[in-house]
C-alpha cells in the first residue's frame, strides 16, 4: 500500500522546514548526517532541536557548516549526488531539485542553467538541506507527495543582487512549473523560499486540500522566523485509501485520481451588472472558456432602485484566477469584482462507449470511492443517432438509457 506524505504549507515552505519535518515524522537525522558524511565537503554537524510555537512543537534542524565563499555550478552538485552513496531515488530526486533550480535561476537571471552561479542553494548549508531531505523521503519510503496551496509572505529581502520583492523571481519561477496554487495573508517576510519552491515543483504529485488517506503520523519542521503564527511546516504520513475490491482493477493513475482527484479548490469570481449591452454576455462566456474558466454562470437578479440585472460568476483555477479577474474588470462595465476561495468536491469523471440498438453511444459517469454515483448518455452521442435515424432526441435518448445497463462498480 503506498505511503502518502501531504504538506500543509500555512507559513510556507523552506529546505530547513521540509528537512525538519521529514525527521519528525520519524526519518533519522543520525542517519541522514551519516550518508552526508561520505561526501568530499566541508566537515559539518547536524542538530536538532524541539521548539514551540503558540503551543505547537515542532523540529527545528541546525546546520553547523564553517564559512566559506564557494559558489557552484549544477554539473559540480549533480557530481556529489551521483559519487554519493545514495540509491537511484535519492539521486534521481536531488538530480530534478537543482535542475529546477538551476532553470528558474537562468530564466531569472537570462542565462543558460548550466552557466548558473549558485548562491544561496548553492552554500553548503542548502545543499545538506536538500540532501539530506531526499534522503529522509527515502527513509520513510514516501510514494506520493500532495501538497495546500502555499502561503508566500510578502515584503522585501535581501540577497545577494541587492533588495527583492517577495517571493524572490526564482521561487515565482519555480512554482509555475506546475501551476502551484499560492496566496498571502500579508504577513512582512519571505515565507516560501526557492529551496522550498523546488521541493514543491520537483517533488509534489498535486495540490489541493486533504487527499482520502489513512493517518499515520503528523510531523512539524520549524523555521528560524518569529511570525505572528505559527512558523511551522507541517507533513501527515498516511497511507491510500482504498474503498473496495473493484479499485483493485484499476491502474495506478486511475487509482491516484480516486485518492486525490476528487477534491479541490476553486475561485468564485463575481460581480454585478445593471448597466451593460446583453449582446456582450455571450462574447464574456467565450473568452472565459479560452481564459480556463472552469464554468460561467448569468444569473437575473434585482439590484437597488429596484433595477434588474445580472449577477456574472466564473469558476476559476487558481492559476487561473489572475486573468479571469482581469477579464471581467475589463470586459464588463463593472466597477469591482469579488473572489473567493472554496474547496469542492467532485466526481471523477469517466466515460463509455456501449452498442445499443440505434449503434455506438457515449455514456458519462461520475465515480468516488471507486462507485459509481451518477451516470448519462453524452448528448453529442445521442444527438447524432438520433439524425443518423430520423427520431427526436429524447426518443433516441430514451433507447440509449432503456437498453444501457449499469454496473454500480466501476467496469
Amino acid at each position: 500500500m503506498e505511503k502518502i506524505l501531504y504538506l500543509d504549507c500555512f507559513s510556507g515552505i523552506s529546505g530547513d522546514m521540509f528537512l525538519g519535518t521529514v525527521v519528525d515524522l520519524g526519518a533519522s537525522l543520525e542517519k541522514i548526517e551519516a550518508s552526508l558524511k561520505e561526501l568530499p565537503l566541508p566537515d559539518f554537524n547536524l542538530e536538532s532541536e524541539q521548539v514551540s510555537y503558540n503551543g505547537i512543537t515542532g523540529t527545528s534542524i541546525h546546520v553547523r557548516v564553517p564559512k566559506e565563499n564557494a559558489h557552484r555550478h549544477l554539473k559540480d552538485i549533480l557530481k556529489l549526488a551521483d559519487e554519493g552513496p545514495f540509491n537511484d531515488n535519492v539521486i534521481d530526486n536531488i538530480h530534478s531539485l537543482f535542475h529546477n533550480l538551476a532553470q528558474a535561476e537562468a530564466k531569472v537571471h537570462g542565462t543558460s542553467p548550466e552557466k548558473v552561479h549558485f548562491h544561496e542553494v548553492g552554500a553548503l548549508d542548502s545543499i545538506i538541506d536538500i540532501f539530506g531531505s531526499a534522503i529522509g523521503l527515502d527513509l520513510l519510503n514516501i510514494n506520493k507527495i500532495y501538497s495546500s496551496p502555499v502561503h508566500l509572505g510578502t515584503g522585501f529581502i535581501e540577497c545577494e543582487h541587492g533588495k527583492i520583492p517577495v517571493p524572490a523571481p526564482a521561487t515565482l519561477e519555480l512554482l509555475s512549473y506546475k501551476n502551484v496554487p499560492v496566496y498571502s495573508q500579508g504577513i512582512q517576510s519571505e515565507l516560501c523560499t526557492p529551496t522550498g519552491a523546488s521541493i514543491l515543483s520537483s517533488l509534489a504529485d498535486g495540490f489541493g486540500p486533504y487527499p482520502e488517506m489513512n493517518i499515520i503520523k503528523t510531523g512539524y519542521g520549524a523555521g528560524k522566523k518569529q511570525l505572528e503564527q505559527p512558523n511551522l511546516l507541517r507533513g501527515i504520513l498516511g497511507t491510500e485509501v482504498i474503498s473496495n475490491n473493484s479499485d483493485k482493477d484499476l491502474n495506478n493513475n486511475s487509482k491516484e485520481k480516486l485518492i486525490h482527484e476528487n477534491c479541490d479548490r476553486v475561485f468564485v469570481l463575481q460581480a454585478n451588472i445593471d448597466d451593460m449591452n446583453p449582446e456582450f454576455y455571450t462574447y464574456l462566456m467565450e473568452q472565459a472558456f479560452e481564459y480556463g474558466a472552469l464554468d460561467v454562470f448569468f444569473t437575473p437578479t434585482q439590484m437597488k432602485k429596484q433595477r434588474p440585472g445580472t449577477l456574472i460568476e466564473i469558476l476559476s483555477p487558481p492559476d487561473k484566477v489572475n486573468q479571469l479577474r482581469e477579464l471581467m474588470l475589463k470586459g464588463t462595465t463593472t466597477l469591482g469584482v469579488r473572489s473567493s476561495l472554496m474547496e469542492r468536491v467532485k466526481l471523477t469523471r469517466h466515460q463509455d462507449e456501449v452498442t445499443t440498438s440505434l449503434g455506438k453511444a457515449v455514456i458519462k459517469k461520475g465515480i468516488k470511492d471507486g462507485k459509481v454515483y451518477n451516470w448519462a448518455p453524452e448528448f453529442e452521442s445521442v444527438k447524432s443517432l438520433a439524425a443518423k435515424h430520423g427520431l427526436p432526441i429524447k426518443e433516441a435518448y430514451q433507447i440509449v438509457c432503456s437498453e444501457y445497463q449499469p454496473n454500480p462498480n466501476i467496469p
